[in-house]
Order: structure tokens, then C-alpha cells, then sequence
């Protein structure tokens, strides 16, 4: 969408800008304010973008609400470039309606927010993991405290291999054996148990470990995510209990 304007009143105006002015017709925009469509609070700056026009210098594209006809806000990104217009001076814009990029960000981004905050209350470990590669993507707070130490740097499942897991009968996993690796080809591990040893103090931890995969409204495989949690103090109870 391009506009033009001559003494900050517009002159021209293509069709493809209309629904963004809020207008149906060209000759509801013919001669109007452009200022009467900026928000008030991003007023002073468009005075001094004009001022620069009338110096003959273009304006760097600028991200600002305006107010449409019928009163709607929108978010816009405007750049302006002098030109002659009819024999006078004038600036050509080139707008583009970015309000609903805006808001889908502000949505993932509140989305996200809820994750993590979730993540970080959860009394189980959590990890998620990006399909098909098996990049860390989530590591939360719990999972930190069971496992004794900080997120390793994963890329891929290969890189799993970097974790201390052992089966109960004392032999380590293979990366492609970790239950979130399987989740990733589609499987749904519940409540396996899994020997880990701790960096820090050296301790041998048992985990009961889950995992499955996060699918898309197609069926394709997103994500996947393992939980767990330490069951040692009760294997121990059981052992002692015969």
C-alpha cells in the first residue's frame, strides 16, 4: 500500500490502502490530515519525519499505531521517501499493516511465559525436546535438582549419550535408548526405571521415567517430552521389605 501526501494532506492513495485507513473509497481519503490518523502519542515524532521530508531527506521505516477511520488502532510500519508530486513537493509512504504479526508474537510470547512458569512449578523433572532432531529445547528447575547438574548441551539425539543413565541392570543407555529418543520415533515410555549418576555427589539416583511425543492436529510429531521422578528412598523401602 502506498500513499502520497502534499503539506502533510493526502494527495494520492493506491486501493490496496484503503482497509488500512479504514476507508471504502478513494475520495474519503482525498485531502485529509495524515496526522489526524497517527496516535497522539507518536505525534511528535511523525512532525519531525515531515520535517525531514521537507529537507529532502528520506525517513528509516518506523514501527507506530495509528487510528483508523473508524477508530480502530492498528500497528503499522511506514517508510517515506521525497518525491515530486504534480509539480510539488511531497513524500511517498509505503505502509504496511502489522498488527496481527504483532499479536500472534504477543501470544506465543504469553504462551511461553505460561510454560516456563508451569515448568517451573511442576514437582517432577521436565524435558522437551524438538522432533526430528532431538535438540533441548525445555530443561526445568526439578529436573536440574534430580539429575545434579545443569542442562548438558544437546543438538540431537547422538549427544544424549552424554547423560549418566544406566539400566537396572547396570549397563548405559545408548543415546537411541533414552525414552525421550524413543518418543521422538513415536513411542509412549511410562514409568521406566532408570539408574543415574549424579556428578556432584556421586550417588546412584533411580528415576522412574516417562516419555511420549507432542503431535501436531496432523498426527506429525512436534516434540517430544519426558518426565521424571526420583524413586529412590522407595526402592530402597521395597528392597528392605523383601
Amino acid at each position: 500500500p502506498i500513499y502520497v501526501t502534499v503539506n502533510g494532506c493526502i494527495r494520492y492513495i493506491n486501493p490496496s490502502g484503503l482497509s488500512i485507513f479504514g476507508a471504502d473509497s478513494v475520495d474519503e481519503l482525498m485531502g485529509a490530515e495524515v496526522m489526524s490518523f497517527v496516535h497522539p502519542d507518536v505525534r511528535d515524532t511523525m512532525r519531525d519525519r515531515l520535517a525531514q521530508l521537507n529537507r529532502g531527506e528520506e525517513t528509516e521505516p518506523l514501527e507506530h499505531r495509528m487510528i483508523r477511520r473508524d477508530g480502530e488502532e492498528r500497528i503499522v510500519v511506514t517508510r517515506t521517501v521525497p518525491i515530486r508530486y504534480e509539480g510539488q513537493a511531497a513524500g511517498q509512504t509505503v505502509i504496511r499493516d502489522v498488527t496481527e504479526q504483532r499479536r500472534a508474537e504477543a501470544a506465543v510470547k504469553k504462551s511461553e511465559y505460561l510454560l516456563d512458569e508451569t515448568l517451573r512449578q511442576m514437582p517432577a523433572g521436565v524435558v522437551i525436546v524438538d522432533a526430528p532432531s532431538g535438540r533441548l529445547v525445555r530443561y526445568n528447575e526439578e529436573a536440574q535438582r534430580l539429575l545434579g547438574h545443569e542442562a548438558l548441551p544437546v543438538d540431537g539425539v547422538l549427544d544424549y549419550g552424554k547423560y549418566a543413565a544406566h539400566h537396572p541392570d547396570g549397563t548405559p543407555y545408548n543415546s537411541e535408548e533414552y525414552p525421550i529418543a524413543r518418543a521422538l520415533s513415536g513411542e509412549t515410555v511410562t514409568n521406566e526405571e532408570m539408574r543415574y549418576q549424579r556428578p556432584g555427589d556421586g550417588g546412584m539416583a533411580i528415576l522412574s521415567v516417562s516419555a511420549a511425543p507432542i503431535r501436531d492436529d496432523a498426527g506429525r510429531i512436534l516434540r517430544a517430552v519426558s518426565t521424571f521422578q526420583d524413586i529412590t528412598a522407595r526402592k530402597q523401602i521395597e528392597d528392605e521389605l523383601g
